[in-house]
Protein backbone atom coordinates (compact mmCIF):
# COMPACT_ATOMS: atom_id res chain seq x y z
CA UNK A 1 0.00 0.00 0.00
CA UNK A 2 1.57 3.48 -0.78
CA UNK A 3 1.37 6.41 1.57
CA UNK A 4 -1.16 8.05 -0.89
CA UNK A 5 -3.81 5.66 -0.43
CA UNK A 6 -6.59 6.38 2.40
CA UNK A 7 -8.55 3.30 4.05
CA UNK A 8 -12.26 4.13 5.33
CA UNK A 9 -13.68 2.00 7.74
CA UNK A 10 -17.46 2.79 9.10
CA UNK A 11 -19.07 1.04 11.69
CA UNK A 12 -20.58 1.45 15.14
CA UNK A 13 -18.38 1.82 17.60
CA UNK A 14 -19.39 2.71 21.46
CA UNK A 15 -16.03 3.63 23.52
CA UNK A 16 -16.95 4.91 27.14
CA UNK A 17 -14.51 7.75 27.42
CA UNK A 18 -13.33 7.37 31.42
CA UNK A 19 -10.07 9.25 33.31
CA UNK A 20 -8.26 6.05 33.05
CA UNK A 21 -8.81 5.39 29.11
CA UNK A 22 -7.22 9.06 28.53
CA UNK A 23 -4.50 7.82 31.40
CA UNK A 24 -3.41 4.85 29.78
CA UNK A 25 -3.33 6.06 25.85
CA UNK A 26 -1.13 8.97 27.37
CA UNK A 27 1.04 6.68 28.78
CA UNK A 28 0.91 4.77 25.12
CA UNK A 29 1.78 7.14 23.14
CA UNK A 30 4.68 8.59 25.86
CA UNK A 31 6.17 4.58 26.07
CA UNK A 32 5.89 4.96 21.97
CA UNK A 33 7.38 8.03 21.84
CA UNK A 34 10.41 7.15 24.27
CA UNK A 35 10.90 4.02 22.33
CA UNK A 36 10.99 4.99 18.92
CA UNK A 37 12.92 2.55 16.90
CA UNK A 38 12.58 -0.38 19.20
CA UNK A 39 9.78 -2.92 19.39
CA UNK A 40 7.31 -1.78 21.87
CA UNK A 41 3.25 -3.26 23.10
CA UNK A 42 0.77 -1.29 23.90
CA UNK A 43 -1.36 -2.99 26.88
CA UNK A 44 -4.90 -1.44 27.00
CA UNK A 45 -5.85 -2.45 30.13
CA UNK A 46 -10.19 -3.40 31.36
CA UNK A 47 -11.45 -0.46 33.00
CA UNK A 48 -10.90 -1.13 36.65
CA UNK A 49 -13.76 -2.83 39.01
CA UNK A 50 -13.56 -3.49 42.23
CA UNK A 51 -15.23 -7.19 41.21
CA UNK A 52 -12.18 -7.32 39.00
CA UNK A 53 -9.49 -7.53 41.95
CA UNK A 54 -10.09 -10.69 44.94
CA UNK A 55 -10.55 -9.79 48.25
CA UNK A 56 -12.24 -6.13 47.65
CA UNK A 57 -15.99 -7.69 47.03
CA UNK A 58 -16.45 -7.32 50.91
CA UNK A 59 -14.92 -4.25 51.31
CA UNK A 60 -17.75 -0.95 52.15
CA UNK A 61 -17.79 1.61 49.16
CA UNK A 62 -15.94 4.02 50.95
CA UNK A 63 -13.00 3.17 53.36
CA UNK A 64 -11.51 4.16 56.74
CA UNK A 65 -7.91 4.42 57.33
CA UNK A 66 -8.31 1.79 59.88
CA UNK A 67 -10.11 -1.03 57.24
CA UNK A 68 -7.49 0.42 54.47
CA UNK A 69 -4.61 -0.63 56.95
CA UNK A 70 -6.48 -4.25 57.39
CA UNK A 71 -6.39 -4.71 54.27
CA UNK A 72 -2.73 -3.64 53.15
CA UNK A 73 -1.45 -5.65 56.88
CA UNK A 74 0.03 -2.28 57.45
CA UNK A 75 -0.41 0.19 60.41
CA UNK A 76 -3.02 3.07 60.73
CA UNK A 77 0.07 5.19 61.44
CA UNK A 78 1.18 4.43 58.00
CA UNK A 79 -2.05 4.55 55.91
CA UNK A 80 -2.21 8.41 57.48
CA UNK A 81 1.28 8.85 55.85
CA UNK A 82 0.29 8.15 52.54
CA UNK A 83 -2.85 10.18 53.10
CA UNK A 84 -0.72 13.67 53.92
CA UNK A 85 1.35 12.38 50.75
CA UNK A 86 -0.20 14.56 47.41
CA UNK A 87 -2.17 12.03 45.15
CA UNK A 88 -0.17 13.34 42.22
CA UNK A 89 3.12 12.20 43.98
CA UNK A 90 1.72 8.57 45.04
CA UNK A 91 -0.67 9.36 47.47
CA UNK A 92 -3.67 7.85 48.90
CA UNK A 93 -6.38 9.73 47.50
CA UNK A 94 -9.14 10.47 50.52
CA UNK A 95 -12.02 13.11 51.36
CA UNK A 96 -12.85 14.41 54.80
CA UNK A 97 -15.62 13.98 57.13
CA UNK A 98 -15.04 16.33 59.64
CA UNK A 99 -12.03 15.95 60.91
CA UNK A 100 -11.74 12.45 59.88
CA UNK A 101 -10.33 11.05 56.59
CA UNK A 102 -11.92 8.79 54.02
CA UNK A 103 -11.16 6.60 50.72
CA UNK A 104 -13.06 6.08 48.34
CA UNK A 105 -12.62 1.86 47.33
CA UNK A 106 -12.56 2.66 43.29
CA UNK A 107 -9.83 5.46 44.51
CA UNK A 108 -8.19 2.58 46.46
CA UNK A 109 -7.80 0.19 43.89
CA UNK A 110 -6.73 2.48 40.84
CA UNK A 111 -4.21 3.59 43.79
CA UNK A 112 -3.00 -0.11 44.05
CA UNK A 113 -3.00 -0.62 40.34
CA UNK A 114 -1.21 2.56 39.76
CA UNK A 115 1.28 1.43 42.73
CA UNK A 116 1.84 -1.62 40.67
CA UNK A 117 2.25 -0.16 37.24
CA UNK A 118 4.81 2.16 39.11
CA UNK A 119 6.91 -1.23 40.33
CA UNK A 120 6.41 -2.38 37.16
CA UNK A 121 8.13 0.49 35.47
CA UNK A 122 11.29 0.40 37.79
CA UNK A 123 12.08 -3.37 36.84
CA UNK A 124 11.24 -3.34 33.63
CA UNK A 125 14.77 -4.46 31.88
CA UNK A 126 15.54 -1.79 28.69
Amino acid sequence: MSKDQKITINCNLSIEITDQLIASITEAVINALENRGKESVVNFQKPITASAHKGFDNLPDVLTPQQIADHLSVSRQRVYELIRINPEYGGLPNFAVGKSKRINKIDFIKWIDSQKRERDKRFVKK
